[in-house]
């Protein structure tokens, strides 16, 4: 026997809450942001972000080239839309040619 008074403990006041509804809402949001499905959801959230504004910034440039491109009237397969722009260019050089003889 030891003449030094311990104090009572009781650890089942300090267990831990499993339950989210539980906990306080900052604690709750932290332990679902570092488990392994809250950070699947992060990723995939942030990635579709990511993914909308590179194609918000694209798109329109996109447009913008393709608005200077020559029409296919073929029923755009690859070997139509190749051969369409070879004619193209190739009617485009001998008008340009004639038009700088002209001049």
């Amino acid at each position: 026997a030891t003449s030094i008074a311990m104090p009572k403990v009781d650890l089942r006041a300090n267990k831990e809450t499993k339950n989210p509804f539980r906990m306080h809402p900052l604690r709750a949001a932290v332990a679902f942001a570092t488990s392994k499905y809250g950070g699947f959801t992060i990723f995939v959230a942030s990635s579709a972000w990511i993914i909308t504004i590179v194609a918000s910034l694209y798109i329109p440039l996109l447009h913008s080239y393709t608005s200077g491109c020559v029409s296919n009237t073929g029923n755009g397969t690859f070997v139509t839309k190749n051969i369409y722009s070879v004619a193209y260019n190739h009617a485009y050089q001998d008008g340009s040619g004639l038009l700088v003889e002209g001049m």
